[in-house]
């Protein structure tokens, strides 16, 4: 069957508008105006998807904190949006228990997961609520649509990459597994199929607590299958540098937010003077959607292609591009429409978007990351830029040298994190000595190395990049990829001519010529997140059971027919429905997922039209992943 699917943000923001704003703005008391209280939980869940302009369309008209002290409004009613926790219950209640009026006219009550009997009980004895409550009611939106396909439960505290891992989830990930119940809820798929890597207890354990709690929920449609893979089964792919845009933004600067979509960099003013600004990167920007997953060497040509027709098409603009103008920089560009108030509004985007590309080249270039990104590679792959085996070993030298030229840094520790990789974790007494000796690791990078260390000779290898070997090897696809790639590659000497002169600022209009092909984004990365052949497999209906069994046993079902189109000319939009193919597919990583895997994600859905959801306990940058091997 053909699907029509909306995105997930689209979803979760059709929910809080239709069952609960509007549905509780009918039966609102006199004044017709609701006040909104949150709590930090559901304001992480909410403030993505919905504005405060939204919100007044709905007859909301305060948005408060449950945390904080609040005064009544008696003659509004209140909406509650909380998580389903002992804290937030307790606090509901608080607001009601003991007063002689009614801080508010009548109340009504969603939580983002379901309430335990004891919750229940808790707001069922307070009779100055339970009196003036019109709804009670569980959303299953325990968790931030970051994007149209990816999602985050937002618990970075929930499964620490370690060696082995056990079923025994704390508390922490059991909640997480039941967050992930609610992702499942809202998309219509409680009776999903629920697979794992075979020999990972964790995954299993939690694939467990999941169906428990989906128990009694209903379905719409063909059943959906979800993936729930562990970052402890593939500790490689956080640490290599990637090439495109979205990640390098995540890499090189300021980002934060638990969507880590909101970027701090320094502006340029009019006046020719910088001050710190917040850009939000969110699928609201066209020109983000359409670069967030290419190259950043064809990020840059096709912003600078842009400015040059901008100025060519607007005459007040003609003048910077008359003689020295033709050969401007980027950043020279950028400053110019600066002086152009009247084209303001058309250029914030491209304005934007030059800046960061420019700042993140820029301090790429400046920590020499070309040549260490490249021996990442290499030490990952095991092979060198010309396809040649290189043994770790004989790359020892070549390490220590790029270590020593940066020690401390984040990018250094990853570098001989990448060496460690290439060991297996079975690095020698001299090789670890000439490595730290280079590196000068602080204590917390030091112990991020033991534990990879422990972890890697606890499996032998990367398990998830063994598994996607061994499917390559069974779906005999492996020829065929190797012999694509190469077709492919862009020269190296290509790609530092375009990533130099970006960082110098100026924007070389024959640096890179790369044709239309979708694969050839990645062309300079001969790094694949091993991730996307399992993705692959899975969106052909062909992930064998004895690597990726299904709880309770598979059960089976029709192949989704193929679907035949043209990826070639189609530009992404995020608030386009798509049309899809098959059940929906929902992946998961306990212990984080990287930007690259998220593009992975988008490509295999891309390219076998089926639906595919991605989504972590929360979204990794590489200083995240180090961090977390550091911890305890």
């Amino acid at each position: 069957s053909v699907e029509m699917a909306t995105g997930l943000r689209e979803i979760v923001r059709g929910i809080v508008e239709r069952d609960v704003l509007r549905a509780c703005a009918r039966g609102a008391s006199a004044s017709g105006w609701l006040v909104l209280v949150l709590d930090s939980e559901a304001s992480k869940v909410l403030t993505p998807v919905l504005g405060m302009y939204d919100l007044m369309e709905e007859h909301v008209s305060l948005v408060e904190s449950l945390e904080k002290r609040r005064q009544p409004f008696r003659e509004m009613d209140v909406i509650y949006v909380a998580a389903a926790s002992d804290k937030s219950v307790r606090a509901i209640a608080a607001d009601w228990k003991g007063r002689s009026e009614a801080p508010y006219a009548e109340a009504h009550c969603f939580f983002l997961s379901g309430l335990s009997a004891s919750q229940m009980s808790v707001l069922g004895s307070t009779p100055e609520l339970a009196s003036r409550l019109k709804s009670l009611a569980e959303l299953n939106l325990h968790f931030l649509a970051v994007e149209r396909q990816a999602f985050t439960l937002a618990s970075p505290e929930a499964f620490c990459v370690a060696p082995h891992p056990t079923s025994r989830l704390t508390a922490a990930e059991v909640e997480a597994a039941k967050k992930l119940a609610t992702v499942c809820a809202t998309l219509g798929e409680a009776d999903c199929a629920i697979r794992f890597r075979a020999s990972n207890e964790r995954a299993r354990a939690v694939a467990a607590a999941v169906r428990d709690t989906l128990r009694g929920e209903s379905s719409r449609g063909a059943r959906a299958t979800l993936l729930i893979l562990d970052r402890a089964d593939d500790p490689a792919t956080p640490l290599l540098h990637e090439y495109t845009y979205q990640a390098l933004v995540q890499d090189m600067l300021d980002v934060s937010g638990e969507a880590r979509d909101r970027v701090s960099y320094a502006k340029a003013t009019k006046a020719g003077e910088t001050k710190q600004d917040v850009a939000i990167l969110s699928e609201k920007d066209a020109l983000w959607v359409e670069m967030r997953h290419k190259h950043v060497a064809k990020v840059i040509d096709a912003l600078r292609a842009r400015v040059a027709e901008f100025l060519q098409t607007n005459k007040a603009a003609a003048s910077l591009s008359r003689g020295a103008g033709a050969d401007m920089s980027l950043g020279d560009m950028a400053a110019a429409l600066k002086k152009l108030p009247e084209f303001q509004a058309a250029t914030a985007l491209l304005d934007k978007h030059m800046t960061l590309a420019h700042e993140c080249l820029s301090r790429f270039h400046s920590l020499s990351l070309l040549e260490s990104s490249q021996l990442e590679q290499t030490l990952v792959t095991g092979k060198d830029d010309d396809g040649a085996p290189r043994p770790p070993a004989k790359l020892l030298d070549e390490v220590v040298a790029c270590l020593a030229r940066h020690p401390g840094s984040s990018h250094s520790a990853r570098l001989a994190a990448c060496y460690f990789v290439a060991k297996k974790g079975r690095v020698s007494e001299m090789e670890r000595s000439r490595l730290l000796d280079a590196l000068r690791p602080t204590p917390q990078q030091q112990d991020a190395l033991l534990q990879l260390a422990r972890l890697l000779a606890s499996t032998s290898a990367v398990p998830l990049a063994s598994d996607a070997a061994d499917l390559d090897a069974r779906l005999e696809s492996s020829a065929r990829q190797t012999k694509s790639a190469r077709k492919k590659k862009a020269p190296l000497a290509s790609l530092k001519s375009a990533l130099k002169a970006a960082a110098r600022g100026g924007f070389s209009s024959t640096a890179t010529q790369p044709d239309d092909d979708d694969d050839d984004d990645v062309a300079a990365s001969r790094y694949t997140p091993p991730v996307k052949t399992i993705l692959r497999a899975l969106a052909d209906d062909r992930l064998p059971e004895d690597l990726f069994p299904t709880l309770g046993g598979a059960r089976t079902g029709a192949k989704p027919p193929p679907a035949a189109h043209s990826v070639r000319a189609r530009k992404p939009n995020a608030n386009a429905k798509k049309n899809f193919v098959g059940p929906k597919l929902i992946v998961c990583f306990l212990g984080g997922a990287t930007f690259a895997e998220l593009r992975v994600a988008y490509e295999v859905s891309e390219a076998s039209n089926r639906h595919l959801i991605v989504g972590a306990t929360t979204l990794l940058s590489p200083d995240d992943f180090l961090n977390d091997l550091s911890r305890p």
